[in-house]
């Protein structure tokens, strides 16, 4: 993109100022995410998987600590 849009400057209104095309590029991809987090509960696919995800979460333990992840108990006890 460097080649492409290395000469164009975007005003920013306002301040007279002119912003490069990685500036409005992450901008966009700023409000492009909080965009999707508002509307990802609504989003057919994405709320079905939200479901699963929860309803896992409830059946599966709590990690409390790295030491969990290398057997919990034994891990503490091999010390």
């Amino acid at each position: 993109m460097q080649l492409r849009f290395a000469g164009i400057g975007f005003p920013v209104p306002f301040t007279g100022l002119q912003a490069n095309y990685v500036f409005i590029f992450l901008v966009c991809y700023v409000l492009a995410r909080i965009l999707f987090g508002f509307l990802r509960p609504h989003l057919p696919y994405f709320n079905r998987i939200q479901k699963m995800l929860d309803e896992c979460g409830e059946s599966s333990p709590r990690m409390e600590s790295p030491t969990d992840l290398a057997g919990g108990e034994k891990a503490k006890l091999s010390r």
